[in-house]
């Protein structure tokens, strides 16, 4: 499995929300890959043709454009980069988790990517809060009264809440899921 596969943000967004797949007969999780993968998709941002950031190296040789950055992370592994020429180039290094690439020979800016993006974090606020109605549906979430005190038991639902909540404050504003050349 290559880094910035379909599998490996599964696996991330599965450990970001704390339900580990556990092997066995049957295998234990709450949600399968597909619904995973469906709560990526819907945060996925197909990018065509976006100028990357260039930073300058300054070598024995002088100055050299060697890293280039992305204006976000969470690539998929099928990215493409290219040169002002729109011919294709093939960086040494790929991080598709930061959306970060080296040459180790100089590209003269700009080079633009196209690929496909995603919003870990709003599909992680997705899956959350579909889990939080799975908790409350399952009856985990207890409130009631007695003798003039309120008693709450929702540790579970709270937890997952507040994780949502955390995430929501991460993820990308929602707006269009596509961005084209600047």
């Amino acid at each position: 499995m290559s880094r910035g596969s379909m599998a490996d943000l599964i696996t991330r967004l599965r450990f970001m929300i704390g339900d580990p797949w556990i092997a066995g007969t049957p295998p234990t999780s709450t949600f399968t890959d597909n619904q995973l993968q469906d709560a990526l998709d819907h945060h996925r941002t197909d990018v065509i043709q976006d100028r990357l950031i260039g930073r300058l190296t300054f070598t024995t040789s002088g100055a050299e454009w060697l890293d280039y950055q992305a204006r976000w992370g969470f690539w998929e592994d099928d990215v493409l980069i290219a040169d002002s020429t729109w011919a294709e180039v093939t960086p040494d290094t790929a991080d598709l988790l930061t959306g970060h690439w080296t040459f180790t020979a100089s590209e003269i800016p700009p080079l633009f990517i196209t690929g496909k993006a995603y919003d870990l974090y709003g599909a992680a606020v997705e899956i959350l809060e579909a889990w939080q109605g799975i908790v409350r549906t399952a009856g985990e979430i207890v409130s009631f009264s007695e003798d003039g005190q309120s008693f709450t038991r929702a540790a579970k639902g709270t937890g997952i809440a507040a994780l949502a909540e955390e995430y929501r404050r991460k993820a990308l504003p929602a707006g269009p899921r596509f961005e084209g050349r600047q």
